[in-house]
């Protein structure tokens, strides 16, 4: 009768809690020097993201107003929010002269919709309507409105700034031309053409 031979037993060894704490201090450092070189990339995603958001907005206000047959704005409340809004009356340009009204009652801004971008980001005008500063208001034709024969006056930008990034790479703007084309702009890229009269690229 033979016998199988015998392998000696292995012990498993288990970590020390000296080994896990150099591990954790390891792993903490190494993430620490990773971070700062991330938020650059972190900064610039959220610039264009929140820019394109910025553009679907215009376009949305632009849509509403020709499949609505309503005037439709969109202006800036403080330094971050965006509301889009739709007037109850047919005429944009006389609205207290217009005889129908949607709700009853008189002229009104209805909100259609409302964007607020993230921390660290602003919206401003930098270059506003000549007819109606403050804000971007599209006829049912999908024009910007202008209430004279002068059509090369009316375009729109509005700016997006992140304030952690470095200038002017964190800037994008939105050109809103006066007879219907939005356009996003390349990051600290500005319009061609002069103030009022702009082209998308």
């Amino acid at each position: 009768m033979t016998t199988a031979p015998r392998h000696p037993r292995t012990t498993l060894r288990g970590f020390t809690l000296l080994e896990v704490m150099v591990v954790i201090s390891l792993v903490s450092i190494l993430v620490a020097m990773g971070v700062p070189g991330l938020s650059p990339f972190v900064g610039k995603t959220k610039l264009d993201g929140e820019t394109e958001a910025v553009a679907g907005l215009l376009a949305q206000a632009r849509s509403a107003a020709m499949m609505d047959r309503r005037c439709v704005r969109v202006r800036v409340t403080g330094n971050r929010t965006l509301v889009a809004e739709k007037l109850n009356v047919y005429d944009c340009e006389n609205p207290n002269s217009s005889p129908v009204y949607i709700n009853g009652g008189g002229p009104v801004w209805l909100e259609l919709d409302r964007l607020t971008l993230g921390d660290q980001l602003t919206v401003t005008w930098e270059h506003e309507p000549s007819e109606t500063p403050g804000e971007l208001r599209y006829r049912p034709t999908g024009r910007l409105f202008s209430s004279d024969t002068t059509l090369t006056d009316d375009d729109g930008v509005l700016r997006v700034t992140q304030s952690t990034l470095p200038s002017p790479i964190n800037q994008k703007r939105i050109l809103a031309e006066a007879h219907g084309p939005i356009c996003v702009l390349n990051r600290g890229e500005t319009p061609p053409g002069s103030a009022g009269n702009f082209s998308c690229p």
